[in-house]
């Protein structure tokens, strides 16, 4: 009996343990969401309102098409100079993109889709959290406001996109060019 009092007596100062850390861990949460939320809105507006440079997008003429290529350093580049809450970068890979928030300890895996002809949407497979994996319910609480969707209309004008190839390092997208 006195063996089991002392098991119970150890497991119910782990258990306050946890929850103390559990408490904190969701309370940090809630206050990495706002800023996650501003910081997107403002990479979003960046891209919509056309406020990267023309030279961003590297063209390439060649039989196959046409090709604007975007890397990500100076894409992330452009990018840190914008006075958004915390810093943010969108890294190209050759199967996926990620969305880094190191002050915010957040990494966001996911795809870029064609949403329209002139929008890309980075659609989430998963993510990390202070080096905790995020289940799916978490990575749609950050994005409860709806999708990172980067609108290139003003940097492609009457253009369009054809197709996506993401690569390290860069994407290329495949343009269809209006001349009128």
């Amino acid at each position: 009996i006195e063996y089991l009092e002392k098991s119970l007596q150890t497991l119910q100062g782990e258990r306050e343990r946890y929850e103390g850390y559990l408490a904190g861990l969701n309370d940090s949460w809630d206050k990495v969401k706002p800023i996650f939320l501003q910081t997107i809105d403002g990479i979003t507006d960046t891209v919509q309102s056309g406020q990267l440079p023309e030279s961003m997008l590297n063209i390439k003429i060649s039989f196959s098409g046409i090709t604007g290529r975007i890397f990500d350093e100076r894409l992330n580049d452009e990018l840190s100079k914008k006075n958004y809450p915390t810093p943010a970068e969108l890294l190209f890979y050759e199967d996926h993109v990620r969305l880094v928030m190191p002050e915010l300890n957040l990494n966001i895996r996911g795809n870029l889709i064609i949403l329209d002809n002139k929008t890309l949407r980075f659609d989430i497979t998963d993510g990390e959290y202070i080096g905790l994996a995020l289940e799916k319910s978490a990575v749609m609480d950050l994005f409860d406001f709806g999708y990172l969707d980067l609108k290139f209309e003003k940097l492609l004008g009457n253009n369009t996109i054809r197709s996506i190839d993401l690569q390290d390092g860069y994407m290329d997208l495949q343009i269809r060019p209006s001349l009128f």
